[in-house]
């Protein structure tokens, strides 16, 4: 009876194991492909959701090759805390989408997106426009 419990726990760490390795591959994988083809769009922040127990979330909107996708992602404690997400409303940021899957993106939090800038091309640019990515981290 006790070999079959303890067999059980090493099947429930093995699988825990396995879980978590594969969550980790998916995640390389995908920065693996952002990093040999991106693009950088703009995005508008749409609404804020979570708070209390929840973190925050950012639901926001962009248009890559004339089609408007619906995405959201984790604010950035760092930048952003509980008390002042609402200075977020309507602000415009810069994203970083993969070129074969739009719907796969990451904020880039440290430039932010100049109020002159009015023009993006449909197609996004390939790096920061106008010299903003000396700013990037």
């Amino acid at each position: 009876m006790i070999e079959i419990i303890v067999a059980m726990k090493r099947g429930r760490v093995i699988l825990f194991v396995i879980f978590f390795a594969c969550l980790f591959g998916y995640n390389a994988f995908n920065e693996y492909r952002m990093k040999k083809c991106h693009r950088i769009i703009i995005a508008k922040q749409e609404r804020i959701s979570g708070g209390y127990k929840n973190q925050f979330a950012m639901h926001y909107s962009f248009s890559y090759d004339s089609v408007v996708f619906f995405s959201s992602g984790s604010l950035n404690s760092d930048l952003y805390s509980e008390k002042d997400h609402y200075k977020l409303k309507g602000k415009r940021f810069f994203l970083k989408i993969l070129c074969s899957d739009p719907k796969n993106s990451r904020i880039i939090w440290d430039v932010k997106v100049p109020d002159t800038l009015s023009y993006v091309p449909e197609k996004g640019w390939e790096k920061l426009p106008y010299g903003l990515d000396s700013l990037s981290k």
